[in-house]
């Protein structure tokens, strides 16, 4: 009957989140034409510098950094779910969720989820884009980078409830965003070839956890692609099974820091 309850209440707040993503048709036009403007500046703006240049012979420069894309609008709107928290505690609902007969952990892990689930849709509109880029994935590499997507977004939407827990104002809240998204989005191989990149690039880029999901979605949306072994790897940083369980254990950590954070939250 316990369990019959938590189950109940954290579904009852994962579907307000999703009932309001699909309500605020602003967010998701935004996450379809977000990426057009990337790939367009971007994209269009440095393939003429580095198209003809080393891997890019065989693999367009939009193709690369495509992935990095959906890694980078990953975490700008995972992160950015946890401001939900900071702006229920400021109106006051989230005062009445937390009286309420729920654990703190449900409420915690019904807004990771939310964040998780926000990301796969807007995701599946982002891969709308795919075929004007070239690439054409199938259904079975749709459900792999699908898996890849929700596993970035478990650690991302439990980095913004840990943060959204330990701040009281969406000020705050999106001062500490706009600091952290900065250096994540620009050093994770996103639009340049970390092996290419001074030694204090890459060791900064691997300490990265945006690093090694862009890398997993190399991997999945390249698999279709051939490239031979030296492209490979110039492309990509290490296989998919090391991506895999780094971000694994990366999810972890930050999904029991931020559980651990939410329930100690005043």
């Amino acid at each position: 009957m316990r369990l019959r309850k938590e189950v109940r209440a954290g579904w009852s707040l994962f579907r307000r989140d999703m009932l309001k993503l699909f309500r605020e048709r602003a967010r998701i036009i935004s996450a379809l034409i977000q990426p057009i403007i990337f790939l367009g500046i971007f994209g269009l703006g440095l393939k003429d510098v580095l198209g003809g240049a080393g891997p890019f012979q065989e693999l367009d420069y939009i193709q690369y950094i495509f992935p990095g894309i959906i890694g980078v609008n990953v975490l700008g709107l995972t992160i950015t779910n946890g401001v939900t928290i900071v702006a229920d505690r400021e109106f006051g609902f989230l005062r009445e969720v937390l009286v309420a007969p729920v654990s703190r952990l449900t409420i915690a892990i019904a807004k990771v989820c939310a964040g998780v689930g926000t990301a796969l849709v807007q995701v599946s509109i982002l891969m709308l884009l795919a075929p004007f880029v070239g690439l054409t994935p199938s259904i079975g590499v749709l459900v792999m980078l699908f898996f890849a997507v929700a596993l970035l977004a478990t650690a991302t939407s439990a980095l913004g409830v840990l943060i959204a827990s330990r701040i009281r104002s969406v000020e705050s809240f999106q001062y500490m965003f706009q600091f952290m998204i900065f250096p994540l989005f620009f050093l994770s191989g996103a639009f340049f070839v970390l092996s290419t990149v001074p030694a204090w690039i890459k060791f900064v880029a691997n300490l990265n956890p945006l690093t090694y999901a862009i890398d997993l979605f190399r991997h999945i949306l390249y698999s279709d692609i051939e490239l031979n072994e030296a492209s490979r790897s110039l492309l990509l940083v290490n296989s998919a099974g090391q991506d895999v369980v780094i971000i694994a254990v990366i999810s972890g950590v930050l999904l029991a820091a931020s559980a651990f954070s939410f329930s100690r939250m005043e």
